[in-house]
């Protein structure tokens, strides 16, 4: 929101100085700086130190530029990861996202490789709703170890992506669920 004296509210990003020159600036901020993807607006003012009739130390400043408008994107990250009927034949995977309403409307898919010899064995593709994406995959018929891809086709904030954490799995002829990182297969 931009006020009256022209400043604007809410989180404050500001470009750190360069520690070789503490009189120069950056003139970028990079994307991991802000604290989520979405519509920015910013504004600037020079300010300088000086002194008022009493002496004392004061901050002049100039008046605050013109608002410009910025969108900040981010790739996609999954937030969390559910799995609803694990025994029926196509299992159904419950997917959050780490910026829920930055995702909604967006298209996920779920590709299930066997660990090892990465031979794609399922997939399935869902549409984000406003807090997670409901996926179902055919369970692999042979017992083994899995590893989920997670393929997201972007929105407005979100670039179209893969989640860099794969869902490590694990099926049996009867079920399937997760797996800890540290009994997955080493290939």
């Amino acid at each position: 929101m931009i006020g009256a004296d022209g400043s604007v509210t809410g989180p404050d990003v500001t470009p750190a100085p360069d520690p070789e020159d503490p009189v120069a600036f950056d003139d970028t901020i990079p994307e991991t700086q802000f604290p989520r993807p979405g519509a920015w607006t910013c504004v600037a003012r020079g300010v300088a130190e000086g002194r008022d009739d009493n002496l004392d130390s004061v901050m002049f400043g100039t008046p605050w530029s013109a608002p410009v408008a910025f969108d900040v994107l981010s790739d996609f990250q999954r937030g969390g990861a559910r799995i609803v009927h694990r025994r029926a034949r196509k299992p159904r995977f419950g997917i959050a996202a780490e910026w829920p309403a930055e995702t909604a409307g967006g298209e996920v898919r779920l590709t299930l490789f066997r660990a090892c010899t990465h031979k794609k064995v399922a997939a399935g593709a869902a549409h984000f709703g406003t807090d997670k994406a409901r996926i179902r995959v055919k369970r692999p018929k042979r017992r083994g170890f899995y590893a989920g891809v997670l393929s997201f086709g972007g929105t407005h904030f979100l670039r179209e992506s893969t989640d860099p954490s794969a869902l490590l799995l694990f099926a049996s002829r009867r079920k399937i669920g997760f797996v800890s990182p540290f009994s997955f297969p080493q290939c």
